[in-house]
């Protein structure tokens, strides 16, 4: 796998200006050439490429012009406007296909209607190139106050098929899921808000159970989770009152996630590591070392989205 990162400059918005995100390339799927409309070389190994294409802007409508917002501390906040485009090799003119076009539409058209919009984020590959797992929010439900949830859904070269991973609406929709990684052995950990554990304790033990949310109060709480590739055995592996999230499967089979520190007056997401069942959680870094002066002023800074380099 060979993944290019892209960073985007601040610009003043356009109407419907698309922007790539993240670029992945996905190990190929058995052919040894790579084509394009004016050539052919049988020498290159061909290597699909998928990505996250996002409107600049939230909505369609012309009198609407709210930007696309991410927040560190919010990964769950609903950014409508975005398609998940899988081209069959790097070529310019390599044909491309939106591959979340039909998943909540009934309109054969790729282009899809303010209200059929959807979000994607969290693109993770498999370490054999062959599938992928992304993050996805269904469309706004208009005047509903129960909105969709976070889903975690998978691509397989093999099938070319994209589908949810949890199959039981239900269990789906028992809390956000979001920055599924794959482990060594076959399951996938993930940040929910479904603190199913933490919800059998508190039934257990006779009291209340609570609603997931951080200790401000503001929004809903994100801790790791694992389970099987098929969607089964949700277990609940980290405890944190407010955020654990954006886990990193290093080369050892530890996992360095970002932990939103809020105690003792502390507000700050500092990198720990654990063991994939959530035993030996340490901290790494990021205690001391979130002032940074931009232009003569304090600016706190956050560590999140790690990545290991080969080295």
């Amino acid at each position: 796998m060979v993944e290019v990162s892209i960073k985007l400059k601040q610009i003043e918005p356009l109407p419907m200006v698309k922007l790539t995100v993240m670029v992945l390339l996905l190990s190929s799927c058995g052919t040894d050439t790579v084509e394009s409309d004016e050539q052919t070389d049988p020498v290159l190994v061909e290597y699909p490429v998928v990505f996250i294409e996002r409107d600049v802007n939230t909505s369609i409508e012309e009198d609407i012009v709210a930007q696309t917002t991410f927040s560190a501390r919010n990964p769950i906040l609903f950014n409508p406007g975005a398609q998940l485009i899988v081209k069959n090799n790097a070529f310019a003119d390599s044909p491309s296909t939106n591959i979340s076009a039909q998943l909540f539409s009934s309109n054969e058209s790729e282009v899809a209607t303010e209200d059929e919009r959807i979000d994607i984020r969290d693109l993770s590959v498999s370490d054999d190139g062959q599938q992928f797992l992304i993050s996805i929010r269904a469309p706004e439900i208009e005047n509903v106050d129960e909105q969709p949830t976070w889903n975690i859904w998978r691509y397989q070269l093999a099938t070319k098929q994209l589908e949810r991973l949890i199959i039981s609406d239900n269990t789906a929709e028992q809390g956000d899921d979001l920055m599924a990684s794959f482990l060594p052995d076959g399951r996938i950990i993930f940040a929910s808000t479904r603190q199913r554990l933490s919800r059998a304790i508190l039934l257990d033990e006779g009291k209340p159970q609570y609603t997931a949310r951080n200790e401000r109060g503001d929004d809903a709480a994100l801790n790791l989770h694992v389970m099987n590739a098929d969607g089964s055995n949700i277990r609940q592996v980290t405890f944190n009152m407010s955020h654990d999230f954006y886990p990193l499967v290093l080369q050892d089979g530890r996992i360095l996630y970002s932990r939103w520190d809020t105690m003792g007056g502390n507000d700050k997401i500092n990198l720990y590591t654990m063991n994939p069942d959530g035993t030996d959680s340490q901290l790494v870094y990021g205690w001391h070392s979130h002032q940074l002066m931009i232009d003569g002023d304090n600016a706190n800074i956050e560590f999140v989205k790690p990545q290991q380099l080969p080295n």
